[in-house]
């Protein structure tokens, strides 16, 4: 990620859409804000203020996020405390030797946060983010984000490949329709890299929560997602410990149910990937890679099936 240092400790991280992260490591401080201020009925200040309430609410029944959560009067900037750490992306890229431990904790405090969610369900609709495009990731917007891909005639092996998987997904949801019942409140955009493991203890604190309507599995299912796009031997071999744990904690979850979620983020993820295939903004080894995700893991997802 391009950075821009300042003199005063300033270190910026441009995001996409009209919002920015700096961390004043002087103040100890993270902040989000806005590059251009709108009014303030805008839909970006609108979700600012629904991020702070969300951190809030975590924060009050015992989750682990980050200190000192202020918001600005007119909602145009987010300050908490910095969590001194890395992401566990980063601890999976580097494949640190404590990743079960840190992917069991990150199983304990997913069911936490969703069984604090579901306990007061009224005060979560409150603060929950409305806009269910927003979980791109879960089943019911899997058919409105791919169904235009079974549209297009392909142009490369990819999309062939991609089209055939999307098919086949639509397939098993037609078996299992249940999926697309969104009757839980989830934390939303659980993910490795919004997931600190803190320097000093080496517990798991959570960010950027996208609390809303959908289904624990998707939880589960973008978390999975994410850390078999960034390492498959990660995955394979010290994923389990986070899937074990899980469903010891939340029996209501099949495991057939979070593979299927974890196919529907991966074939949205790749989605975005196809378009850099398109412009050349691919490198070969990430065709090889995408090729083997398509015709190897997610056939091994849904029990087998081959696409």
């Amino acid at each position: 990620m391009n950075t821009d240092r300042r003199n005063n400790g300033e270190k910026i991280f441009p995001t996409p859409g009209n919002t920015i992260v700096f961390v004043d490591r002087k103040l100890g401080v993270i902040s989000k804000k806005f590059h251009k201020p709108n009014n303030k009925d805008t839909a970006d200040k609108i979700r600012n203020k629904s991020h702070y309430e969300q951190l809030c609410y975590l924060k009050k029944n015992g989750i682990n996020v980050p200190n000192d959560i202020r918001i600005l009067g007119d909602y145009s900037q987010i300050n908490y405390r910095y969590v001194k750490g890395n992401t566990l992306e980063y601890h999976i890229k580097k494949r640190n030797p404590r990743l079960r431990e840190w992917f069991s904790g990150a199983s304990h405090i997913l069911t936490q946060a969703q069984n604090k969610l579901a306990d007061n369900q009224r005060m979560v609709q409150k603060i929950a983010v409305n806009d269910e495009s927003l979980n791109y990731h879960n089943a019911r917007n899997f058919l409105d984000y791919t169904v235009k891909w079974l549209q297009q005639e392909s142009v490369n092996e990819f999309e062939n490949d991609f089209q055939k998987a999307i098919l086949l997904t639509k397939k098993i949801l037609q078996k299992n329709n249940y999926y697309l019942q969104n009757v839980d409140y989830i934390y939303g955009d659980f993910k490795p890299d919004n997931i600190i493991i803190e320097s000093t203890t080496n517990n798991v604190v959570l960010i950027d929560p996208l609390i809303s309507k959908a289904r624990m599995s998707c939880d589960v299912g973008k978390f999975a997602s994410r850390v078999l796009l960034a390492d498959i031997d990660v995955y394979r071999n010290e994923f389990m410990y986070f899937i074990r744990t899980y469903m010891k904690l939340n029996q209501t979850v099949t495991k057939k149910e979070l593979e299927f979620m974890t196919v529907c983020d991966i074939l949205n993820h790749i989605s975005r990937k196809l378009i850099l295939v398109k412009k050349g903004g691919v490198q070969i080894h990430e065709k090889v890679y995408l090729s083997k995700v398509l015709n190897e893991y997610i056939p091994q997802l849904l029990n087998g099936e081959k696409i």
